[in-house]
């Protein structure tokens, strides 16, 4: 299960915003409202939805470079909630399958071949200290 901080969420500003629960296959019903979970991982989230106007969503991800949102298919730009930093999307009237999604950029590619050198680097000394120990074990 993905780890969820709670917030005080506080959308005064913000007309019509709906905060989609870190519970997997959630389904809510209500006159303004019907979304399911498909999928709810830390890296990506799937949503269907099918909403009666126009609603304000916040996935309760706070943003940072590298966030992606897509409607059927189709790249969106991503809102800022100004208080907390939460990624909103503005998703329209009518059913729709709502892709967020964490997309590798050049920071994130660059830890990941400092973290994989690192290993490379732990093994292999690992490795000749443990074949000098056995020499001088002879």
């Amino acid at each position: 299960m993905d780890y969820f901080p709670k917030q005080k969420n506080n959308f005064s500003t913000l007309a019509n915003i709906t905060s989609i629960r870190p519970v997997e296959n959630l389904v809510l019903n209500s006159d303004l409202e019907n979304y399911q979970i498909l999928v709810n991982r830390n890296q990506e989230k799937l949503v269907q939805t099918n909403f009666n106007q126009l609603t304000k969503v916040n996935f309760g991800i706070v943003y940072f470079d590298g966030w992606k949102i897509e409607i059927d298919g189709v790249k969106q730009s991503i809102e800022i909630d100004p208080k907390i930093g939460n990624i909103i999307v503005s998703i329209p009237r009518g059913e729709h399958l709502v892709a967020i999604y964490l997309q590798a950029n050049a920071v994130r590619m660059g830890a990941n071949l400092i973290s994989l050198i690192s290993v490379v680097i732990v093994c292999s000394l690992n490795f000749y200290f443990m074949r000098e120990s056995k020499k001088n074990k002879i």
